[in-house]
């Protein structure tokens, strides 16, 4: 009895076939599921996540803190800045009211805070910045050569306004002054004989001359004092008798 012979080629058929189904349904599945906007989709974008993460502001941060650090000054120079406003120079007109000597004096004094020394032209310059008025014309009047010392603008504005000539129309002016100042009725005894003192050195004028001067107004004070003081004990003694 013969065994029942195999027929290999029709399995390999069939299991061609089949594999052949299966990867047509694959194939289906993964163009009819898998299609490119569903990959698109569904892709992992770990680079594009991490791209919008906010960045740390650690650096920003310490830069404000550093700008804020940076900008409140040191105590020595607030002082400083405090020391240039107090130190300020008046500045002068040449007028008969002005001070000529006191003026020189507070400019030596600021020239000196700010290191502006003698030989520098600074000082110079300085100097001219701090005049007004008639001062002002008559700086510009000076020579260039006289420009270039200090020495020399000193010794020529003291004797245009401080050392003044008897002849001089300054000179005259200022005796006028001197001779008719009164003393004002709200005006202190002190600073009246402040007033007097001031212009009697502008004038040069001896210390009996100033002393003189205020006299008969010192004289009236005295007696309006008196004036009053009699008048108040006779109220008292009035007063006692009623």
């Amino acid at each position: 009895m013969s065994s029942p012979e195999i027929d290999f080629s029709s399995a390999e058929n069939n299991n061609t076939a089949e594999s052949t189904f299966l990867y047509q349904k694959e194939d289906d599945f993964y163009s009819t599921i898998l299609t490119p906007d569903f990959l698109e989709f569904n892709e992992f974008k770990e680079h594009d996540i991490f791209l919008s993460l906010p960045t740390p502001k650690k650096s920003s941060t310490l830069k404000l803190h550093s700008t804020h650090l940076d900008s409140s000054p040191p105590k020595s120079e607030n002082s400083i800045v405090k020391m240039e406003k107090l130190a300020n120079c008046s500045t002068f007109s040449g007028y008969s009211q002005d001070n000529a000597q006191k003026f020189l004096s507070e400019f030596k004094s600021y020239a000196l805070l700010h290191e502006l020394r003698d030989f520098d032209g600074k000082k110079v310059a300085a100097f001219h910045l701090h005049l007004k008025g008639p001062a002002l014309t008559w700086f510009n009047t000076l020579s260039e050569r006289s420009k270039e010392s200090w020495t020399a603008i000193e010794v020529l504005f003291e004797e245009k306004f401080t050392n003044f000539k008897n002849h001089s129309a300054m000179a005259m002016m200022e005796g006028q002054i001197f001779n008719t100042l009164k003393l004002g009725k709200s005006q202190q005894l002190e600073d009246f004989h402040s007033q007097i003192l001031e212009k009697g050195n502008l004038l040069h004028k001896p210390d009996h001359i100033s002393t003189k001067k205020k006299k008969p107004f010192i004289l009236d004070i005295l007696k309006f004092s008196v004036f009053i003081y009699i008048d108040y004990k006779f109220f008292q003694l009035s007063n006692l008798n009623t």
